[in-house]
């Protein structure tokens, strides 16, 4: 393929705009670029002109579009060009908030790259271009490359960490995150999607590593990383004398500076502390300083970028205002923001391109004409009409390039084309497009590419031959584009990890406890560490670690705080046998319905066709793994010969509805009808809405039955739905009338499922019993209780959030006018809606006339519980509509409701709220790409303190994803086994613990099933020569449990040399203690395989105890005895006895080591 045949009147064109600005024309105009070729040109022109391009669009969405286009592009050109973003801070000028560590660490650098030699192309905002930015000479020492070998004082790189914004804490997650251990240092930069590992040999830097936040393995060897500031507060602090004058000329309030002083030496930094940047740091410096001399400017549309800086600007005198009004601590908007007029002068002279749409005059216009492209458009699934449009662009002589989001997206592309007869050839990057230059070995190359990658949209540019068509133009929706995520090891129901002080335990033997910690205790001649539990009247005992798995951590039913149990008193076997046999008549009732299941017939749906792949490319989202691992249950349920009946779990927002959306298809293609039963009028018209748009490129008729219809149009419904001329309804309770009958009902799929009786899930089981059942809930459920109901209902659990989505950014904040005025006005200036929960009915009309007072554009409407239904309804469908601006509210807001327009919520009295109520209010927003925002008020005259303070402090503490798992464990989960279970269950939950009780559930199950249980014995080894985790060695107590309970579960010796690995991966060279540890739980995972109850060591003699049940067959132990008579001997009670020849404890264990190996 050569591109010089191809397209020479473009690349004349580019070659001449390249020429004009190498002579020094200062302004150059380009006008209209279609879809992703503006990057296109972009790109040729920074490569011809081996010179920095620095790109100012409008918005920051088009900014990141762009960088996307530009990489494309770029990627196989060499040397590549280093494309960055320089984002804006991510919040309004003078708001009391720091910009997000992953922001700053962008900005900064952006800013480095900038001042680096070789090729780079650099896209901004006016937005961002506007504050001024630290010094070149602070940035520069502050940022640090990292390599092996290097020399580094690892407390001082410890203090660097602390001064650039790092926390230190014991488990590196997240972004910002640095975790010392002896001579090993994590720390997770905010530019690296994850963390890295330095291990450090005396001061030098032995070897450096990336390792994964949720399993903390490395992954590989890195020959060098950089650190990077997460703020932009990175000056060493000056003398207080000289900040004080500083101060003062600014009218600030030295006493409340000088407790902000105290903080920074404390290396503390309060949200908001960048304002006061120009006071610590003198000689600020703006983005052009950064520029380099030769760089380019290319203006993207210099009106709108015009309007965006002055309407800046006008937000800096706006902010200024509101932060003394608030008595901020702020300097004046001079020392820390430029003007419109300043930034037109920098912009002045710099040599320009100037994008217009509407195109310049005379030379430009010819130009604009030879550069222009036509958009693509979208195809909406139409694939014969884009293989037309393919053959006449191939039949002129096009080079074609067709996006896929993925290899697999590739070949199906590539295997539709081959149906048309194409042959289409699948690149990773795309062919070198740049300045004609022949594609490498090109001569022969296809012409029609699929390429994986993403543009932002498709184009036609007829005088460069070229045609590029993204995956969105094909299948009418485009991929989000996949943004860094914010890291978090996933909650489980109970880790040792999550064991504190205090907390309530079952011991399996002992009952309910309390764990005290851990204590270290000479036992004979060896130490070991024991968990301490306290039981009624203070009585302790002391577990040693290897009984550890006898201990979890206590979750009751409702919350309630358990009795202690009494030792010795017999009460805690009275309890365990009155909830065994209660479970057992549950677990007979769960057996005889799983029975009825199994034999009954149903309709096996017929394996995926294209049309399905098809169907899941127009999903606009990546699918995360848990989102895929459901979808693929519910089809593989589906083709089986009898019905489904499937529970998917996940957060609101996690993905469950498309995995409907995807079981809804697979019915329909088989000539089946669905049925979708939703709880409120409200999710019916939002499931409505999302099926038709997603069903549109398919013949299939998609209605909705519910109040809000006119009674006219629900009669044709019906009508259509006893016909089969209706395909899928989505219904309220009118589903469940008599008059409502199907022609071939296929699937049934019932949403928020706990919103249901019995009765009513029932009815519809009974009246088509061959239909296969989909259940969606919010509801999490835990692990161990999917686990524990294996073949008695069919579970998938959607833990993970989606890739794109974006934690909630939460303020605490007094009550005041600025403060709600702010918040509101912010929202609706960007678009978008607001909650305001305020949970008074009596005084919400008070509070209505107030914010229309404050905020008198906003368009405000009362929803709460007392409203009659049809009234609540009828707001409630308003604000979906985008009718209502604010919605002020109790906590009556809809759980299942997604309102991706809604991105704010200001909750009002946030400390009357409990923790698992605020986390639930701040989950109504942050449901889209967008940043959302929390704002819990609290009441300007109190000081909070005590319980209210600790839960608002939790909230910004867990503004990560995911963390409702943490913060309201306890509370969801026994409400997700109550609804299986039901309400009966809750009190023998309560008496024994949710842990204990699904294991007994388990083993009545299986029982009942005929399967043999076998009673957990207890293994002992003891050799008297110690081994441990000293506390220096994992000085974290519930990591050092953690490691413990893995290496109690050891049971091959693969499992411990991965294990082992690990261990020394992430905490460094183990001491003789854990060696020790090692070789004992070897030797344990050996003695559990041959059925040993006990290893003892007696004096010179080692006993090893048989079970009676033994599997090792007798005519080993007895060749065994006769290879070493000498030191081996069998006496009563079915003991084998080794004599040791040597004392030293490596000696030991290899001795007994090799008796069971001779015995497996």
């Amino acid at each position: 393929m050569h591109m010089t045949t191809m397209s020479r009147p473009y690349w004349a064109h580019i070659a001449t705009l390249a020429e004009r600005l190498t002579d020094g024309e200062d302004v150059i105009g380009l006008g209209y670029l279609a879809g992703a070729s503006k990057a296109f040109c972009l790109a040729n022109l920074a490569h011809l002109l081996q010179r920095p391009l620095v790109i100012i669009t409008p918005a920051p969405s088009e900014a990141e579009l762009l960088v996307h286009d530009l990489r494309f592009f770029t990627a196989p050109a060499v040397p590549a060009p280093n494309i960055v973003l320089f984002p804006a801070e991510g919040h309004l000028p003078f708001e009391p908030t720091s910009t997000t560590s992953e922001l700053t660490a962008q900005r900064l650098l952006a800013l480095r790259s900038m001042l680096q030699a070789g090729p780079q192309i650099i896209v901004t905002t006016p937005e961002a271009i506007i504050p001024h930015v630290i010094p070149r000479a602070l940035l520069q020492p502050a940022s640090l490359d990292l390599t092996p070998g290097m020399p580094l004082e690892r407390q001082g790189l410890v203090e660097r960490l602390l001064r650039c914004g790092y926390h230190q804490v014991d488990l590196v997650e997240e972004w910002g995150d640095f975790a010392v251990r002896g001579g090993i240092l994590d720390f997770f930069p905010a530019h690296r999607s994850r963390p890295v590992r330095l291990e450090f040999m005396g001061d030098d830097i032995e070897s450096i590593r990336e390792f994964d936040p949720a399993s903390q393995r490395s992954l590989r060897a890195l020959q060098q990383v950089t650190i990077v500031p997460l703020r932009e507060f990175i000056a060493d602090l000056p003398a207080w004398d000289e900040l004080a004058r500083r101060a003062a000329a600014v009218d600030l309030d030295l006493a409340r500076f000088r407790e902000l002083y105290d903080c920074l030496e404390r290396f503390v930094f309060p949200p908001g502390v960048e304002r006061l940047l120009p006071l610590f740091c003198e000689g600020m410096e703006s983005f052009f300083d950064y520029l380099p001399p030769e760089a380019v400017l290319v203006l993207d549309e210099p009106a709108i970028i015009d309007a965006k800086l002055d309407e800046y600007a006008s937000a800096v005198d706006e902010g200024y205002k509101q932060a003394l009004l608030r008595h901020d601590l702020v300097p004046p908007p001079a020392t820390r923001y430029l003007t419109p007029a300043a930034v037109a002068e920098c912009l002045q002279a710099c040599q320009r391109v100037v994008i217009h749409t509407l195109g310049g005059e005379g030379p430009e216009q010819q130009a604009s004409a030879a550069l222009s492209a036509q958009a693509v458009g979208s195809f909406q699934g139409r694939w014969e009409a884009l293989v037309r449009l393919l053959g006449e662009r191939l039949h002129e002589g096009y080079t074609i390039i067709l996006t896929a989001a993925s290899v697999t997206q590739a070949r199906h592309i590539q295997d539709l084309l081959r149906e048309a007869d194409m042959a289409a050839e699948i690149r990773d990057i795309p062919p070198l497009l740049l300045t004609g230059e022949p594609d490498a070995g090109s001569a022969q190359a296809s012409r029609l590419l699929v390429c994986v990658g993403a543009l932002s949209g498709g184009f036609a540019l007829p005088s460069a031959r070229l045609l590029c068509v993204d995956a969105g133009d094909i299948w009418g929706t485009r991929r989000r584009r996949e943004r860094q995520r914010m890291p978090s090891a996933r909650a489980r129901l109970f880790s040792y990890k999550d064991l504190q002080p205090g907390d309530y335990i079952v011991h399996l033997d002992y009952g309910i406890g309390l764990y005290r910690g851990t204590t270290i205790l000479n036992v004979g001649t060896e130490e070991n560490e024991f968990l301490t539990l306290e039981f009624a009247d203070h009585d302790k005992v002391y577990v040693p670690i290897d009984a550890l798995h006898l201990v979890q951590k206590y979750l009751g039913a409702g919350g309630e705080t358990p009795a202690l149990s009494k030792l010795g008193s017999g009460a805690w076997k009275r309890t365990k046998r009155r909830v065994k046999a209660a479970i057992r008549e549950t677990a007979q009732e769960l057996l005889r319905l799983y029975a009825a299941r199994a034999v009954r017939p149903g309709f096996a749906f017929s394996p995926d066709t294209h049309w399905h792949h098809e169907f899941h490319e127009a999903f606009e989202f990546e699918e995360t793994d848990d989102q895929w691992r459901a979808i693929e249950d519910v089809k593989a349920d589906m083709e089986k010969p009898h019905p489904m009946d499937r529970l998917v779990c996940g957060d609101v927002g996690y993905g469950k509805t498309e995995v409907a959306l995807r079981a809804a298809f697979k019915a329909v293609m088989d000539g089946k009808q669905v049925a979708l039963l939703v709880p409120t009028t409200i999710l019916a018209l939002q499931h409505w809405h999302t099926f038709r748009r997603r069903f549109a490129p398919y013949p299939v008729t998609v209605e909705m039955l519910s109040r809000f219809r006119p009674a006219v149009e629900q009669k044709e419904v019906v009508k259509g739905l006893r016909d089969g001329s209706v395909d899928i309804v989505i219904a309220t309770h009118r589903l469940l009338q008599k008059d409502v009958q199907f022609k071939n009902l296929g699937l049934l799929i019932v949403d928020e499922e706990h919103r249901f009786g019995v009765t009513h899930k029932e009815r519809l089981k009974q009246a088509y019993p061959q239909v296969d059942v989909l259940t969606l809930t919010a509801t999490p459920i835990p692990r161990t209780l999917h686990l524990s109901m294996v073949g008695i209902r069919d579970m998938s659990v959607i833990e993970t959030p989606p890739l794109n989505r974006l934690a909630v950014r939460t303020y605490v904040l007094k009550f005041g006018d600025a403060v709600i005025q702010e918040a509101i006005s912010r929202e609706l200036d960007r678009g978008g809606q607001v909650f305001f929960v305020h949970n008074r009915v009596e005084s919400i009309g008070a509070m209505y006339r107030y914010l229309h007072r404050i905020v008198p554009e906003a368009r405000i409407a009362i929803a709460h519980g007392q409203l009659p239904e049809p009234q609540l309804e009828r707001v409630m469908v308003r604000f979906i509509n985008r009718d209502i601006d604010v919605l002020l509210c109790t906590t009556i807001i809809e759980s299942g409701l997604d309102i991706p327009s809604a991105n704010t919520i200001i909750v009002n009295r946030a400390d009357r709220f409990g923790l698992a109520q605020l986390y639930q209010l701040r989950g109504r927003v942050g449901r889209d790409q967008i940043q959302a925002y929390a704002y819990l008020l609290i009441p300007g005259e109190r000081i909070l303190a005590g319980l209210p303070w600790e839960r608002l402090k939790a909230m910004l503490e867990f503004a990560d994803l995911g963390s409702g798992l943490r913060l309201a464990m306890r509370d969801l989960e026994i409400r997700g086994a109550g609804n299986i279970l039901g309400k009966q269950q809750s009190g023998h939950i309560g008496a024994v613990g949710f842990d204990l009780y699904c294991k007994l559930m388990e083993e009545a199950i299986r029982e009942l099933k005929g399967e043999h249980v076998e009673e957990e014995r207890e293994l002992q080894v003891v050799l008297k020569i110690g081994g441990f985790i000293p506390k220096d060695y994992i000085p974290h107590t519930p990591q050092r449990l953690d490691i413990y309970q893995r290496l109690y579960a050891v049971d091959s010796e693969a499992m411990l040399a991965e294990l082992r690995a690990e261990i020394e991966d992430r905490y460094g060279t183990p001491p003789e203690a854990v060696e020790k540890l090692f070789h004992l739980v070897e030797l344990r995972a050996l003695a559990r395989q041959l059925g040993l109850q006990k290893i003892e060591r007696r004096q010179q003699v080692v006993a090893f105890v048989f079970d009676p049940a033994t599997p090792v067959p007798p005519e080993k132990i007895v060749t065994l005895l006769q290879a070493h008579r000498r030191v081996l001997r069998f006496i009563p009670d079915h003991t084998l006895e080794l004599t040791l020849v040597q004392d030293e404890w490596v000696a030991v264990c290899e001795a007994v080591k090799k008796v069971l190996q001779q015995l497996v």
